[in-house]
């Protein structure tokens, strides 16, 4: 969106809107434009609004899906991810913790959701002063990302990015 939050915002609560008077609240098509709604939400700065409309989807998803879906995962990551930003480190680091160990069972450890969920968890460990946990976490993900995708690839640019931040908190400057 580029910095065009409300617009993003707008269009994904018509959408929303189309989504429910189209296919009704209960469709996992509606669920989606909750979610992308909810993203557009955190993406504005909208941490506690993101994060209360993502524990709404995530409970929907665990009750419709089951808690091992691959939806019911992005839920749950999303909204660790969210409350992190909101500062509730705890919760998010219990919740995304326990994501990345369904994920890498389900999904695999090299899966792009597996570690995009590992990457929110070192941010999460990161902001709640646990760096060298972060950092730990943030490498085996960068390896990783490298590992499956290359060191161009734009989800391995943005983790490197991540580790940085985390050396820089450490002090490592040589690092970062």
């Amino acid at each position: 969106s580029f910095g065009r939050y409300q617009d993003a915002l707008d269009l994904c609560k018509e959408v929303l809107e189309i989504r429910n008077r189209v296919v009704g609240p209960e469709s996992n098509q509606t669920k989606i434009a909750e979610n992308n709604l909810a993203v557009c939400f955190r993406n504005a700065g909208q941490y506690a609004v993101a994060a209360e409309l993502q524990r709404s989807i995530l409970a929907w998803y665990r009750r419709v899906t089951g808690p091992e879906h691959p939806d019911t995962l992005t839920s749950m990551g999303n909204l660790g991810y969210s409350l992190g930003l909101v500062g509730e480190y705890a919760e998010s680091e219990r919740l995304l913790r326990e994501v990345v160990e369904i994920d890498k069972r389900v999904l695999g450890p090299d899966h792009p959701d597996t570690l995009l969920d590992q990457s929110f968890l070192g941010i999460t460990l990161r902001e709640a002063g646990k760096l060298d946990e972060a950092e730990v976490t943030m490498v085996a993900t960068h390896a990783a990302l490298v590992r499956t995708y290359g060191v161009d690839n734009t989800d391995t640019l943005v983790c490197a990015e991540r580790l940085a931040s985390i050396h820089s908190h450490q002090g490592k400057h040589a690092e970062a």
